[in-house]
């Protein structure tokens, strides 16, 4: 093999190293978050900050962050793939549906904030069904993702998906006083989310 062809091969390596390094960088390097500009706005921001200090609350500075990095990896990911021809805007417009059943629900709770704190087997079933809603939204997008995720980053997903649906999760959110004005800034965001028009399929009735 020529010598020139061996550094083409090798420039072409590379540059797929370099590819695949930015969804796994994407919350660190500049590249990465100059790429996010393309799948996070300023709302989308606003809501990762609110959620990772709600995180952070509960756990630790260091969990809030692998969280917020997992969620920024998968965008990256669906992005490429989109870019790259090989799923459709359409298909992740799948996961909008049960997405939007989680914020209003969440909007809803947040009115009701201190007659809920009261209520215990109504907050249950609000974190029953905001459960089931992140669930749905986990296999839409893993089925769609899973022939270009790594198995480390599916598990890091499903670990992220498990954590923020836990019950135990969400009722010591919903208990500690530092929450609220985090649990503020994140239905701003929600509120701005929902009032674009959903590209989601209507659903059937049954």
């Amino acid at each position: 093999m020529s010598e020139k062809k061996k550094e083409k091969e090798s420039s072409g390596s590379l540059a797929e190293q370099a590819k695949r390094s930015i969804a796994s960088k994407a919350a660190t390097s500049t590249l990465g978050k100059k790429l996010l500009t393309k799948v996070m706005n300023d709302d989308a921001n606003n809501l990762m900050k609110a959620m990772k200090k709600l995180i952070e609350y509960q756990t630790d500075k260091k969990r809030a962050t692998d969280i917020q990095n997992t969620i920024i990896r998968l965008l990256v990911k669906a992005h490429r793939q989109i870019e790259a021809k090989k799923l459709k805007e359409e298909q992740f417009a799948l996961a909008d549906r049960p997405l939007r059943k989680t914020f209003r629900r969440i909007l809803r709770m947040t009115a009701e904030y201190d007659q809920l704190k009261n209520e215990p087997e109504k907050m249950k079933e609000n974190f029953a069904a905001l459960e089931s809603y992140l669930r749905e939204v986990q296999k839409i997008v893993l089925g769609l993702l899973d022939p270009y995720l790594s198995d480390k980053n599916k598990a890091k997903f499903n670990d992220t998906i498990n954590f923020l649906s836990a019950p135990d999760f969400l009722t010591k959110v919903w208990a500690d006083s530092r929450s609220k004005p985090e649990i503020t800034k994140m239905c701003s965001a929600m509120e701005k989310y929902l009032q674009y028009p959903s590209r989601a399929p209507k659903e059937t009735a049954k």
